[in-house]
């Protein structure tokens, strides 16, 4: 990410690595004190499956692959089957792949991860046609997995764009490309875009699947929401100056670790559906900044509003409350409530839609500094009907570290992946 930072420093850091060291030497995951979510996953650092022995002493010898420079950022899972999908931008070089499965979804330390579909699809080997360095994903509804490539490669140093961004839609089951769709604008690919979150949102009923979709992508670099759509394979820019960052929350602390970023809109999440005229709201805030804010999607269903730049709806995009904090991903349940993270506390928190958006009204549900240090992914995942209730699903890693040049990929590469039943979480609390 083209982070914006003017200074950092780091705090006792080498306490948590002395004991992150002795319990990666027990072969334990991290101690915790988490109530309502249990981890699924965690790693020391990530490891792959190779199609052979030669294939990764290959990689190695070139560069391509460099163990511990591929760090999780991001996580869905496909209901159907539980397999879980994690995303790994390219921050470092020596990545090799940005965008896997788990292998074992029932094995919590250090499983290794499948490239996603397959290896050709990565290590550059296909080029801008494969994937280059994937920062979020969603699985929605309709068994399809919708891949954001934001095309920069080393992000955290030189920030390279080595492809135009684009959209890549697989259907789960086969693994077969249903579209892919490049942003081939030049708001797109400029220095300054980075397209990091993509959520989507299907119109048809309840239990139809057409291609009456529409996909939301946060540009956090050039302060933009392109919309896509896929019964017309094509996109456009939305401009507010609602996505942009607040100068006045620039200042963050994680960890030990204070920086200044300046990143815009970021988290994103789609309410169910509010009423026709409205459609649903997306919700939606900038990293840097402490307000959330709202629009109908109908609203942005309207190519025509933002034609040539302009914005000829810019009444319909709102700000609706204050955080006490910064926050990056949000996701919404079934229900209304919208579960976020607040990057200073080390919690996952709620809010019920139909509440205000104050304080009061947006309490953690779960909270572990160490588990939760720097949240990077969240997602609810449907329950499946017969029982088996909506999850929440959180990634956290020590992207922090990463932002201020200060990552070790041999210490503090600790990445953790938690989930809990949205019914527990909510339990006690008000939301």
């Amino acid at each position: 990410m083209k982070f914006k930072i003017s200074e950092s420093r780091r705090k006792g850091e080498w306490r948590w690595a002395a004991a992150l060291l002795l319990a990666l030497a027990a072969g334990a995951p991290p101690a915790h004190a988490l109530s309502k979510m249990r981890l699924a996953h965690t790693w020391g650092q990530v490891d792959f499956v190779f199609d052979s022995d030669a294939q990764r002493q290959q990689l190695e010898a070139n560069g391509t692959y460099v163990q511990g420079n591929a760090v999780p950022f991001d996580v869905d899972v496909d209901p159907r089957t539980g397999r879980v999908f994690v995303s790994m931008p390219a921050m470092m070089n020596g990545g090799a792949v940005t965008l896997a499965t788990v292998e074992d979804p029932a094995q919590v330390q250090s499983p290794r991860l499948v490239p996603y579909p397959n290896w050709s699809w990565h290590a550059g080997a296909r080029g801008c046609d494969g994937l280059t360095s994937v920062f979020r994903i969603h699985v929605d509804r309709c068994d399809r997995l919708w891949v954001l490539d934001s095309g920069i490669v080393d992000i955290a140093n030189t920030f390279t764009r080595r492809c135009p961004p684009q959209l890549v839609v697989f259907q789960l089951r086969s693994a077969r490309v249903l579209v892919r769709h490049r942003f081939q604008t030049p708001e797109a690919s400029c220095d300054e875009a980075l397209l990091l979150t993509v959520v989507t949102e299907q119109l048809d009923g309840d239990w139809q699947c057409g291609n009456d979709a529409f996909a939301y992508v946060a540009d956090a670099g050039a302060y933009a929401l392109f919309v896509y759509s896929l019964r017309q394979n094509r996109s456009w820019r939305v401009a507010s100056d609602l996505f942009f960052p607040d100068v006045n929350a620039r200042e963050f602390s994680v960890a030990g670790t204070s920086m200044n970023l300046m990143d815009g809109v970021l988290g994103l999440a789609v309410s169910p559906p509010v009423g026709a005229a409205c459609g649903s709201h997306l919700y939606f805030h900038a990293l840097t900044s402490f307000q959330e804010g709202r629009v109908c999607t109908a609203v942005l269903h309207n190519a025509s509003l933002f034609a040539d730049g302009a914005n000829d709806a810019d009444g319909a995009f709102s700000f609706i409350g204050r955080r006490e904090g910064q926050s990056g991903a949000q996701a919404s349940s079934s229900s209304g409530v919208l579960f976020f993270n607040p990057v200073n506390k080390y919690s996952i928190n709620c809010w019920n839609q139909r509440r205000k958006y104050a304080s009061p009204n947006l309490p953690a549900v779960e909270q572990d500094r160490e588990v939760l240090r720097f949240v990077t992914g969240l997602k609810v995942i449907p329950g499946d009907g017969k029982g088996r209730p909506e999850e929440v699903w959180a990634i956290s890693n020590n992207a922090q570290l990463l932002f201020t040049g200060t990552f070790r990929p041999n210490v503090n590469n600790t990445v953790n992946i938690v989930r809990g039943a949205v019914p527990a979480l909510l339990a006690g609390v008000n939301c």
